[in-house]
């Protein structure tokens, strides 16, 4: 990919800094649209005016079709952003945050949007129809000779705390970068959209000893080294990422269940305490002696280790009559390890390009064990509100999941005239898993008599053969990829405890279509299709009950057999004079796997996994903007819609689920050198569920997001800016009061020293109104949460950045 990136031609745009260097970069180049090249849309970093301290993130919210939440979540034409590099080099990798929002965004010259391929197209030729939406940073030339980086730490006068150091060096074809980060203010720079640190995956607690992400306090380094010498045949790039978490999150959850007849309503309490720590890395090694033949090696390995202690309060009404209530508590210890090896090896023909043998061979080994205690008291009560029974559980659980996969390909490709090239491949895998579950009851004061029928040993193993034929077309302005193949999935299961063993055989058709056409360098549509089975976990199979939450039982099931879906999607963009991006996408599942949840008149639950079939979902996003050249004004409108049909079982009844989701909006932004700056954006959502358990219990809601960043400069070498967002949720029958988040923070730039160092003072949360809330819905069910989020505080940072050439 390094190479890949390398290769491409950009226009540089050179320019020296002012002295005085709060002062905004103005670079006006007379044309700012976007490319697009094949598969790469690219836009003109130097287009876009920012002051010296802007972040990648800042950049980002300016481009058109690119939105970046307060989570940092990253999306183009409404897909979310998976991976970034930096000069086409994998950097921390699927942690955009971390660059994104400790990277300086006037480093810059380009900003691409790939859909890059798999490495196993990348390396054979044969396109596997996988796609990775992937933003690709293209550095300024001087910046590829230099060392550059800053160190920031702030602080205020109650404990609170948060630093950022960042040291890059680049020359040429090698880069070194350092990271370290601190914070106890449960700062969103450090997170991603799933709530955990950028450089941390999730607690992988099996028995659910996580209440919610809270306020963390962090620590987390990360250290990055790529080489690829100029006239060198070989390129060396890996990244070793460290983070340590200890969080005290308070979550409050309301679900609310159409049954047949009735309303099945429960509320909930959880808090936990959490530790974790995490170890990650990753190494790959290209080794291409001549232009014939290539050889590399790619690892990835996983360690974590977290401790957890977690209590749940939890009452549940049946139309608004008292069901049952009850206390749970978890405490858990997880360990959780994952090492991955893959070995590549090409041999192509010098005679005729295009032709190629390829092996592709890898190795992946989990070892997951969980060791915890369960403790839980129920009560249930009768219609008329007295009590009825009391259960206790108290146990000893340890869960076990080892699993080893190994997997291969041989691929061949050749040509067929100067634009088309074929291939063939065929390849296996075979996963080893195995699922061991003990739960244990006291006896004597002792955790030592098994429950059998809360214990299991179970063993899948899953060989999966596939064959297949592509066809690979580029003639001027239209690619065209076409593929077949045919697959046998062979599910062997094993219950080691009851020595009864399931044979399950599947054989399917994966279809496979990309077509693109680009009209010109500022407009392309483009058409895919595929098909393929959607695979089934372990914890879907085994056949055991699992009892972490007394009332709501889960278990497997072994006659689960994979889903099969076809997806159809199409994307038209054009960039000239009207930005317009429209993107649609269809899902039709003749197989999918859902959910069967039967519930008992105390309100105890079990669900278990089980296929149905007319599952649907359709998609369409659209985007417009355009710069107004006389105002310097960015506008944007968008809209996006989104319908999901859905079945499950409701006790023996089968439930049709439709749910439609729609939102609008419109976004202006200006930025007038030495003066202000601001952007506005102001969306409107509508969301309508319905279940034919009972048709007349439909949900249905309006929502608000109105977000605005500004900044106004009164003298130089100083910014006062503000940043503003309101989210507004419309009550339900069921959800009796508006929900509503206003935050509002502001901050005082200056430099000092020479402009060497930027002071700032920020204030955050100043109306102490931001509350972590979110509304789901899923099925017959509809839940909301709140979550426990910092108050009101400020802090005062310094920040001194550097940047010189190397000698």
């Amino acid at each position: 990919m390094a190479r890949t990136m390398a290769g491409i031609s950009q226009r540089a745009i050179l320019f020296k800094p002012k002295i005085d260097i709060l002062d905004p970069v103005t670079v006006t180049p007379n044309d700012n649209r976007p490319l697009i090249r094949i598969d790469t849309i690219e836009y003109n970093a130097a287009a876009i005016r920012l002051n010296r301290d802007a972040t990648i993130e800042a950049l980002l919210r300016r481009l058109p079709g690119i939105e970046v939440g307060l989570d940092g979540k990253i999306t183009f034409n409404g897909q979310k952003i998976e991976r970034l590099l930096v000069d086409g080099e994998d950097i921390f990798g699927a942690s955009p945050t971390i660059i994104t929002r400790n990277f300086d965004a006037t480093a810059i010259s380009k900003v691409q949007i790939i859909d890059r391929k798999s490495g196993n197209t990348q390396f054979s030729g044969i396109d596997d129809g996988t796609r990775t939406k992937t933003i690709n940073l293209v550095l300024k030339e001087d910046r590829r000779h230099s060392y550059f980086g800053k160190i920031e730490a702030g602080g205020d006068m109650k404990s609170h705390y948060e630093t950022t150091d960042l040291l890059s060096s680049f020359s040429g074809k090698q880069q070194i970068m350092a990271l370290g980060m601190a914070s106890n203010l449960g700062n969103a720079g450090f997170f991603e959209e799933e709530g955990h640190l950028a450089v941390m995956d999730a607690n992988p607690d099996p028995l659910g000893g996580v209440a919610g992400n809270g306020i963390p306090q962090v620590f987390a380094s990360g250290l990055h080294y790529a080489n690829t010498s100029a006239g060198m045949e070989d390129h060396l790039a890996g990244n070793y990422q460290f983070g340590h978490l200890n969080t005290k999150p308070v979550t409050s959850i309301t679900a609310v269940q159409t049954l047949p007849g009735t309303i099945y309503v429960q509320r909930q309490q959880d808090r936990s305490v959490n530790s974790q720590d995490e170890h990650l890395m990753d190494l790959v090694y290209d080794y291409n002696p001549n232009n014939v033949s290539s050889l590399k090696f790619f690892f990835t390995g996983r360690d974590i280790k977290a401790c957890n202690q977690f209590n749940s309060q939890i009452f549940s009404t049946f139309n608004d009559s008292l069901v049952n209530n009850g206390i749970r508590y978890i405490y858990s210890n997880v360990e959780d390890r994952n090492l991955t090896g893959r070995l590549f090896w090409k041999i192509g023909s010098r005679k005729k390009p295009g032709r190629s043998f390829s092996i592709i061979s890898g190795l992946h080994k989990t070892d997951d064990n969980t060791n915890g205690n369960l403790y839980s008291l129920n009560m249930f009560f009768k219609p008329d509100g007295y009590l009825q029974t009391i259960t206790c559980t108290d146990q000893r659980k340890q869960i076990g999941n080892n699993e080893t996969v190994w997997d291969g390909s041989l691929n061949y490709t050749d040509s067929l005239g100067k634009h088309t090239q074929w291939g063939a491949n065929y390849s296996i895998s075979i996963s080893n898993n195995k699922s061991k579950q003990n739960t244990y009851e006291r006896g004597d004061g002792k955790y030592d008599i098994v429950i059998d029928s809360l214990s299991n040993d179970y063993h899948v193993i899953v060989t999966r053969q596939r064959g297949g034929l592509t066809l690979q077309s580029q003639r001027n302005k239209l690619m065209l990829i076409l593929g077949l193949g045919l697959e046998k999935t062979l599910y062997n299961q094993e219950n080691l405890l009851l020595y009864s063993q399931i044979r399950k055989e599947y054989h399917s058709v994966t279809p496979q279509l990309r077509a693109q056409y680009v009209f010109n360098p500022s407009q392309t549509l483009t058409l895919t299709w595929f098909g393929g089975l959607q695979p089934i976990s372990i914890a879907q199979l085994q056949p055991v009950q699992n009892n972490n939450d007394p009332l709501h039982i889960t278990m497997g099931n072994p006659y689960l057999r994979p889903g099969y879906a076809h997806t159809i999607n199409g994307n038209w963009q054009s960039f000239k004079r009207l930005r317009i991006i429209l993107g649609t996408s269809f899902t039709v599942y003749d197989v999918a796997i859902s959910t069967r949840t039967s519930t008992d008149s105390l309100g105890k639950q079990v669900s278990q996994a089980v296929n149905v079939n007319g599952t649907k979902m359709a998609r369409t996003n659209f985007s417009l903007s355009h710069r107004f050249p006389s105002s310097g004004l960015d506008v944007q409108a968008f809209s996006s819609f989104n319908y999901t049909r859905s079945y499950n079982y409701v006790g023996t009844a089968l439930s049709k689920n439709d749910q439609y989701t729609g939102s609008y909006g419109i976004s202006l932004g200006k930025y007038v050198p030495d003066k202000f700056n601001f952007q506005f954006k102001t969306a409107f959502g509508y969301t309508y569920t319905r279940s034919s358990v009972d048709p007349s219990a439909t949900i249905h809601y309006q929502t608000q997001n109105h977000e605005i960043y500004g900044g106004y400069f009164p003298a130089k070498q100083m910014e006062i800016g503000l940043m503003a967002t309101y989210t507004w949720r419309q009550n339900t029958k069921d959800f009796d009061s508006n929900n509503s988040i206003l935050y509002l923070s502001a901050t005082i730039k200056k430099y000092l020293l020479k402009n060497q160092i930027l002071a700032k003072v920020s204030a955050n949360n100043l109306l102490n109104k931001n509350i972590g809330i979110s509304r789901t819905s899923s099925y017959n069910q509809t839940t909301e949460s709140f979550g426990n989020t910092m108050g009101r505080y400020w802090i005062l940072s310094l920040t001194y950045r550097f940047d010189h050439p190397h000698k």
